[in-house]
């Protein structure tokens, strides 16, 4: 058929056998991504706090679409002098999963997360990802922190990682972020508004 791609044929044969989908994606295929996680993945275990920075007496705020549930960063900000200390707050997966561990190996080979418009392959199990590890308002959650001390003029001065722990205290989207910087905001948010500077 004039015009037809020349891997048509094999793919219609391979669909028609069971082996594609009607919308398989062949990208993925070509690439080699792993398919994504079963939804029954086992959970590695609740992760461990012990050690940590304890950090949860900032104001945190994690800023993400209204449907993201891996919410894997988050951001907190304190008056220091006449600058501010600014915390960027990763989720830590080291707290959950064992180097080596068929985790970790399976993790390795995905390398990140794929976000696509019929929804997303994550590098993580579902169970981890979206859940012990998910920066979720109000529940504590082990991370690794970046702490950088700026001056007045926003000059960095100092800066350190520490493996911490943080209970978010607000979930904002990209809109309510957007609307707290071009507002007074909430006394709860004096240190967040900090960063409009």
């Amino acid at each position: 058929i004039t015009g037809t791609p020349v891997w048509y044929p094999a793919y219609e044969v391979l669909r028609r056998v069971g082996i594609f989908t009607q919308h398989e994606d062949l990208d993925l295929l070509r690439f080699g991504t792993p398919p994504p996680h079963p939804v029954s993945s086992a959970s590695p275990g609740l992760p461990s706090l012990d050690g940590r920075q304890e950090l949860t007496h900032l104001t945190t705020v994690t800023i993400d679409d209204a449907a993201t549930l891996d919410m894997d960063d988050a951001l907190s900000a304190a008056p220091a002098g006449d600058g501010a200390t600014v915390y960027i707050h990763i989720a830590d997966p080291a707290s959950v999963i064992t180097w080596g561990s068929e985790l970790d190996l399976d993790a390795r080979k995905r390398a990140t997360s794929l976000y696509q418009p019929d929804g997303t392959h994550h590098m993580l199990p579902r169970e981890v990802s979206c859940d012990l590890l998910s920066l979720k308002a109000g529940e504590l959650r082990p991370v690794l922190t970046f702490r950088a001390t700026l001056d007045a003029t926003g000059e960095l001065i100092s800066w350190e990682i520490t493996e911490a722990v943080i209970r978010v205290t607000e979930r904002l989207t990209y809109d309510s972020a957007e609307a707290l910087r071009d507002s007074a905001g909430p006394p709860r948010m004096a240190g967040m508004l900090l960063l409009r500077r």
